[in-house]
């Protein structure tokens, strides 16, 4: 149990889908984050509660756990963490998962529409932390979105090409930078069409919605 933070905060001022800090880590943290996590093995990525994961998914991921080595990451996910939470206003306890370290490899590797959390056994997760490791020029495709970022919408998010959606693609892509949002916010990764794209992947815990 990863409880070292106390992530307690004001009621929120905003709420808002997402928020993004820009260089939330500078390319040099970057790069030391990859070197920590590259060489470790990477498994399938899997769906809580399904054995099987069909069309949803295609990446593979690896974990980070919490040590002298690595307790800087933590340390400033939960400074944006609670810098965040004063839009949201969620009681949050801290970390109780490892970070994941998310590898896009090959071309059509994405994962469709979900949620981070809300039920089941991953009913804890109330803030999700998402940190581009990749620069943008390195791949293409493999975009995250979120449903509220097209120029139109079709009954199951369908999310059209239009200046919000492009903006927003270039925004979150950029290196370093961390993208947060409540966990039961739907979102996903469009299919990588070229290059690799690596990710951290963090959620925050606190008591399950009500």
């Amino acid at each position: 149990m990863l409880r070292h933070l106390p992530l307690l905060s004001p009621v929120p001022r905003h709420q808002r889908a997402h928020l993004v800090v820009p260089a939330a880590f500078s390319a040099d943290e970057c790069d030391r984050i990859v070197s920590l996590c590259e060489p470790e093995p990477a498994e399938p990525a899997t769906l809580e509660g399904v054995e099987h994961v069909g069309t949803t998914r295609s990446s593979s991921v690896s974990w980070l756990p919490a040590d002298e080595d690595t307790w800087w990451i933590y340390d400033r996910l939960g400074e944006l963490a609670v810098d965040a939470n004063e839009h949201w206003g969620f009681e949050l306890v801290g970390f109780e998962e490892e970070l994941q370290y998310t590898r896009y490899d090959g071309p059509g590797d994405h994962y469709a529409w979900h949620r981070d959390g809300l039920d089941g056994e991953v009913s804890t997760r109330k803030l999700s932390i998402v940190v581009q490791l990749t620069p943008p020029e390195h791949y293409e495709g493999g975009a995250l979105e979120f449903p509220d970022l097209g120029d139109q919408h079709d009954p199951f998010f369908g999310v059209t090409d239009g200046p919000h959606r492009s903006a927003a693609a270039e925004e979150f892509s950029q290196l370093g930078t961390a993208v947060m949002f409540p966990a039961f916010e739907y979102h996903r990764v469009t299919p990588l069409n070229s290059g690799r794209r690596r990710s951290l992947v963090a959620w925050v815990a606190g008591p399950p919605f009500r």
